[in-house]
């Protein structure tokens, strides 16, 4: 017993090419210069804060800025049909009963 009372939830999205079999960022997908491509977890680090600010009540008070140091397994995203799924661990940026928040981002 290590005196935690609830476990430590993690995540992870993927997307796949299925014509190539390969994983693939979203930023590949939808044909995104080198210039102006982000990593997945960049892309939902930076949904996650627009939707902190815009609803500041419903997460931790330091919760925009945790995201520039959230740990593997505690955001990312993924395509969806029509969409990016993005989504926070348990804690990472709001309390545990939260549980794994899923947010629907346009592309």
């Amino acid at each position: 017993y290590t005196g935690g009372a609830h476990p430590n939830t993690i995540a992870y999205g993927m997307t796949i090419d299925t014509e190539k079999g390969q994983q693939v960022s979203i930023s590949e997908l939808v044909g995104e210069s080198e210039d102006t491509a982000i990593s997945d977890t960049e892309r939902a680090a930076n949904f996650l804060k627009e939707e902190i600010s815009a609803n500041p009540d419903t997460y931790f008070e330091n919760a925009e800025a945790s995201l520039d140091e959230a740990e593997p397994g505690m955001i990312g995203c993924y395509l969806g049909e029509d969409k990016v799924i993005v989504f926070a661990a348990p804690y990472a940026i709001a309390s545990y009963a939260q549980g794994l928040m899923k947010f629907d981002a346009e592309i």
